[in-house]
């Protein structure tokens, strides 16, 4: 009866409980599969890109503020010639204001706001250039100085000078504490 018995377990002994035990524990011991990133590899990936962005975010306001001025620069920069003609030699109007009369057509692209002042008792000019954001350039003639002299701003340009055209004293705005 003993022999049927040990027969009897045998035969109804499932097959995957009749493996060496080793091999089962192989099989539990696997990692399971990836399936997608980890939190450390998004937390690495997006500081990484936060590295990144912190220089690459001023550079590209710096260079955008410099085109920018750059085109409200040569905009203005047409009525330099007719402005001088006006400051230096005798003119029946002693104060012109019109941009028409340096050979401005008014406001353009860029500059929104165009600006003419032309005093020809003190032989002085300044043409002003306003755009979005309170952005300008501003020319300055003065026959006692004998050259123009540009000032501009930009909104968007970091607190650093690299940003003005050549030439050009940059102002930069202070910010309230």
């Amino acid at each position: 009866m003993v022999a049927f018995l040990e027969n009897a377990v045998i035969a109804v002994t499932p097959t995957h409980l009749s493996t060496p035990r080793a091999t089962v524990n192989q099989r539990l011991a696997m990692p399971p599969r990836q399936r997608g990133i980890t939190l450390i590899e998004l937390i690495i990936a997006v500081g990484t890109l936060a590295v990144l962005l912190t220089f690459a975010i001023p550079g590209y306001r710096n260079h955008t503020a410099r085109a920018r001025i750059s085109a409200m620069l040569a905009e203005i920069s047409e009525g330099k010639a007719g402005a001088e003609r006006l400051a230096t030699h005798v003119s029946p109007w002693d104060y012109v204001s019109d941009p028409a009369a340096v050979g401005l057509n008014g406001p353009a692209s860029l500059c929104t706001t165009i600006v003419v002042d032309i005093i020809a008792s003190a032989r002085t000019a300044h043409l002003y250039c306003g755009g979005a954001r309170f952005d300008f350039v501003a020319l300055d003639y003065n026959t006692a100085e004998a050259g123009w002299r540009c000032t501009t701003r930009s909104h968007a340009a970091v607190s650093r000078t690299d940003w003005a055209p050549e030439g050009c004293v940059p102002h930069i705005a202070r910010r309230s504490p």
